[in-house]
C-alpha cells in the first residue's frame, strides 16, 4: 500500500509539474508571441530593418541581373551587381521598409488576437499581411478608375541614378573635321546614334563633339537627329515626348562646355528616352508579383507555389489560428486548475496528517517552480553558446543550410539566428518573476505544514 501511494505521489507530482508548465507557456505566449511591440522591439533591436536589405532585397534583385535577364523590379535596365543595393535603398527607404514591416506584424497579430475589424463589426476573417507597392512603383498607366494617380519611388530614383550615369560615364567623340555643313550632319548623325543608345543605355555612352558647330546651328542638328533617330527606329510616342522638351533641350545646346552641354541635354532626355523600358520593367512586376491592388500576398504567394488556392492556405492558418486562440483564452486557466487540483489530490494522498496534506502539494509546486527557475536561468546565461554549439555540431545551421539549400541567404540565416535568440532571451527573462512566485506559493505551504507540525507538538 506504501509503495503504490507513492506512485501515486509521484504521478500526481508530474501532472503538476505539466500544469505549471502550461501556466507558464500560456503566460509566454500571451505576453510576447501575441504582442505586436514584442516582434517590433526585437527587430528594432537586430538592427532587421537595415539588415534585410543585405538578407533578402538585395540579393534577390542580384540574382536577376544576368547577360540575359534584367530585374524587372529596377526598371529593367542594364546594371551592375555594385548598383543594386544604393538603387534598392532609394526605391525603398529604410524608414518605408520599417513601415511595412511593423504594418505587416500588427495585421498578423489582429488576426491571431481575433480583433474586431470595423469595417464588418465581426472579428478579423483574413490577416491583413501585405507589402503595399503602390508608393513604390506607383499607380498604373493610366490610373485604374477611382485610384488617385501616385508616380512612387522607383521611377525618379530610377531616372536620377541615368542621369548621374550619364554624367559619370559620357564619353565625347573626336571633333569631326571637314566643313560647317559636313560638321553640322555629323553632329545629327552622331546624335541620333546617342539617342538610340539612350532608349536601353548600356555605360559607358557615347555622343559627338560640339566643337566646330556653331551654337547657332546646334538646335537645327539636334532635330535633324531627332528625324534620323525615328528612321532608325524611335517609336513616335516616344519622339512626342522629345518634342515637348525641344525648348530645354535647345537652350542647353548653346552652352560653351561640349561636355556639359551633351551632358545635360542627355539629362533632359533621358526621361522620355528610358521611361518607357523602366514603366514596362515595373508593370511586368507588378502583372507577376502584386495583386490587383498593387500588394505583394505573401500567403497568396504561398498558395501559388503549393498548387493551391489562397482559401486552402487561408483553412490551414485559421487552424493554428484556433489553437492559439484556445491557448490564449482556457490555456492559463487549465494551468492553474490542473496546478490547484493535483495540489489538492496529492495532499488528500497524505490525509490523515495535516502536515502532508500541505506540505507535499507545497514541495511539489517549489521544485517544478525551482526547475523552471533553473532552466530559464540556464537559458539567459548559456543560450548564444547553445545556439553556436548546435548549430557547429548538428551541422543544421546557417552553413549547413547553405549548404543544402542554394536560396537560404547567409545573411538572412544569421539574422534569423540573431532575432530568435533575442526573443527566447526575452521570453526566459519574463519567466523568472512568475516561477519566483510559484517557489514562494510552493515555499509558504512547506512553512505552513512546518508551523502546523509545531503547533500539534
Amino acid at each position: 500500500m506504501g509503495s503504490l501511494k507513492v506512485v501515486i505521489s509521484l504521478i500526481l507530482g508530474l501532472l503538476l509539474f505539466l500544469g505549471v508548465l502550461s501556466y507558464l507557456t500560456t503566460h509566454a505566449l500571451h505576453s510576447h508571441f501575441l504582442s505586436e511591440e514584442f516582434y517590433v522591439e526585437h527587430f528594432a533591436e537586430n538592427d532587421a530593418y537595415n539588415r534585410l536589405y543585405d538578407a533578402v532585397l538585395v540579393p534577390e534583385a542580384t540574382s536577376q541581373i544576368t547577360e540575359d535577364e534584367r530585374a524587372t523590379f529596377l526598371g529593367n535596365i542594364q546594371l551592375q551587381a555594385e548598383d543594386v543595393e544604393p538603387l534598392i535603398k532609394g526605391i525603398l527607404p529604410p524608414p518605408e521598409l520599417r513601415r511595412q514591416v511593423e504594418a505587416g506584424v500588427r495585421g498578423a497579430v489582429e488576426y491571431l488576437n481575433e480583433e474586431i475589424d470595423p469595417a464588418t463589426g465581426e472579428p478579423i476573417e483574413v490577416p491583413n499581411v501585405y507589402i503595399d507597392f503602390r508608393p513604390i512603383i506607383g499607380t498604373e498607366v493610366p490610373a485604374p478608375e477611382g485610384v488617385e494617380p501616385v508616380e512612387g519611388t522607383a521611377k525618379p530614383t530610377l531616372l536620377r541614378f541615368l542621369a548621374q550615369e550619364i554624367e559619370d560615364n559620357l564619353t565625347i567623340l573626336p571633333p569631326v573635321e571637314g566643313t560647317d555643313e559636313e560638321r553640322a550632319e555629323a553632329l545629327s548623325e552622331g546624335l541620333a546614334d546617342t539617342l538610340i543608345q539612350l532608349q536601353d543605355p548600356r555605360f559607358p555612352i557615347s555622343a559627338p563633339s560640339l566643337v566646330g558647330v556653331a551654337a547657332t546651328e546646334r538646335p537645327a542638328a539636334y532635330d535633324r537627329a531627332k528625324d534620323l533617330a525615328r528612321e532608325r527606329g524611335l517609336s513616335p510616342e516616344i519622339l512626342g515626348f522629345l518634342n515637348l522638351l525641344d525648348e530645354e533641350i535647345h537652350e542647353a545646346l548653346l552652352l560653351p562646355d561640349s561636355r556639359e552641354a551633351l551632358t545635360e541635354v542627355l539629362a533632359v532626355a533621358v526621361e522620355p528616352l528610358v521611361g518607357p523600358l523602366i514603366q514596362s520593367g515595373l508593370d511586368e512586376f507588378r502583372d507577376n508579383q502584386l495583386d490587383n491592388q498593387d500588394r505583394f500576398d505573401p500567403l497568396g504567394k504561398i498558395a501559388k507555389n503549393r498548387g493551391v488556392g489562397k482559401d486552402e492556405v487561408l483553412r490551414d492558418v485559421d487552424g493554428y489560428r484556433g489553437w492559439l486562440t484556445w491557448g490564449k483564452t482556457a490555456g492559463s486557466w487549465v494551468g492553474i486548475l490542473a496546478i490547484v487540483a493535483f495540489s489538492v489530490l496529492l495532499g488528500l494522498f497524505q490525509l490523515p496528517g495535516l502536515k502532508g496534506f500541505i506540505g507535499w502539494p507545497g514541495l511539489a509546486i517549489l521544485l517544478s517552480g525551482a526547475a523552471f527557475l533553473g532552466l530559464a536561468l540556464i537559458l539567459k546565461s548559456q543560450l548564444t553558446g547553445m545556439f553556436a554549439s548546435f548549430l557547429e555540431v548538428g551541422h543544421v545551421g546557417c552553413d549547413g543550410l547553405v549548404g543544402r539549400a542554394a536560396e537560404v541567404e547567409p545573411a538572412l540565416c544569421q539574422l534569423g539566428v540573431d532575432v530568435g535568440t533575442s526573443m527566447i532571451t526575452d521570453m526566459t527573462n519574463s519567466l523568472i518573476v512568475p516561477t519566483i512566485v510559484i517557489m514562494i506559493i510552493g515555499g509558504g505551504l512547506i512553512l505552513v505544514s512546518l508551523f502546523k507540525r509545531a503547533s500539534a507538538r
